[in-house]
């Protein structure tokens, strides 16, 4: 990805790398009955998804609205460890630092896949 800085690998990321899968912590559900059914992590460096048994960390609950999501991705490819910091809200979206303009960024997981490719597919159509 043109423009991203690689940092040294942190002492904290090591420690994320070691615990479980985030695939195994998944999925979350809020108490209204909505929720997440999966997490994907892409790699800073190359775009590409991360394996779900190299992406690690931890699922937490701070709120009954809020998971959030602290783990590191390792992408064998580009030999690079991509941190991860994301929040899942009830109300379907998910907020996080955006790798492209490195500011606070909501993003709505709504519209549906299939409606995402026919907006990609057709502009103007959907």
């Amino acid at each position: 990805m043109a423009g991203v800085t690689i940092n040294p690998v942190s002492p904290r990321t090591f420690e994320l790398l070691e615990m479980e899968t985030i695939e195994s912590q998944f999925p979350v559900a809020f108490d209204d009955g909505s929720g997440f059914p999966m997490f994907t992590a892409y790699c800073a460096q190359c775009n590409s998804p991360i394996e779900n048994q190299h992406l690690r960390g931890i699922v937490a609950r701070p709120r009954r609205d809020i998971y959030s999501i602290e783990a590191a991705g390792a992408c064998f490819a580009c030999k690079i460890a991509t941190p991860v910091h994301y929040r899942l809200h009830q109300d379907g979206t998910m907020t996080g630092m955006s790798p492209e303009t490195q500011k606070w960024t909501r993003w709505d997981k709504r519209p549906g896949f299939f409606q995402g490719i026919l907006h990609k597919l057709f502009p103007g159509r959907f």
